[in-house]
């Protein structure tokens, strides 16, 4: 059996180009591997790095820590020395005495302003003078509205009676204070002794009051 040379021509070349392959293949491996290891390499710095800044923030804290238990050693033991160093107790009780006073002037509430004067409510007799009424006039405290006017012409019937004072001064203060009114209508006062009806009333229960107040 003969063998064709280009059969074995062919056959060489196959082998020849699957041990480059192969070859290729290998150094493609290890580059890759030498890849890796590198970016292992280059990270562990990074996450040890990161550890100890996450680590450092605890150590200020310890510091701060210890600083003030020594201060406060330290403060104990200057106000022990100054005890000791007293020569009596009559100093020791003159400085607590003065802490306390301190400690009590801490500890007083803040001093409040004296409120405004209020003017005193005028008497009776200052009232009664200023408006000249005598203390049985009755103050009819009206304007024009429908309660006042239906008790107008009951008014103009019980003054034939009674002494009756008509007003309109809503809004004088000085009016308001001495009789108590405040702007409400139809309102009778009696002016001797500050009583007084607000509202529409029967004209018996008007004429009652009257009689009280003459």
């Amino acid at each position: 059996m003969k063998i064709s040379p280009l059969f074995v021509a062919f056959f060489v070349i196959s082998l020849l180009t699957l041990t480059v392959c192969i070859a290729l293949i290998g150094v493609l491996l290890a580059e890759n591997s030498k890849d890796i290891s590198a970016l292992q390499d280059s990270a562990a710095p990074e996450m040890t790095g990161a550890f100890s800044l996450a680590a450092e923030p605890q150590a200020p804290a310890v510091e701060e820590t210890q600083p003030a238990a020594t201060q406060t050693v330290q403060t104990q033991s200057s106000s022990i020395h100054v005890t000791h160093s007293s020569s009596g107790g009559s100093s020791s009780s003159s400085s607590t005495t003065d802490n306390s006073g301190s400690n009590n002037q801490n500890n007083n509430p803040p001093v409040i302003p004296n409120p405004p004067v209020i003017p005193d409510t005028p008497t009776s007799s200052e009232c009664l003078e200023k408006y000249d009424l005598g203390a049985h006039t009755i103050i009819f405290y009206y304007t024009n509205e429908p309660h006042s006017n239906a008790m107008t012409p009951i008014a103009q019937e019980l003054q034939t009676s009674y002494t009756f004072y008509w007003t309109a001064l809503l809004w004088d203060s000085y009016f308001n204070s001495c009789f108590g009114t405040s702007g409400a209508t139809p309102a009778f006062v009696c002016a001797g002794t500050g009583e007084k009806i607000v509202g529409q009333v029967s004209k018996s229960l008007l004429e009652d009051f009257a009689e009280k107040c003459a």
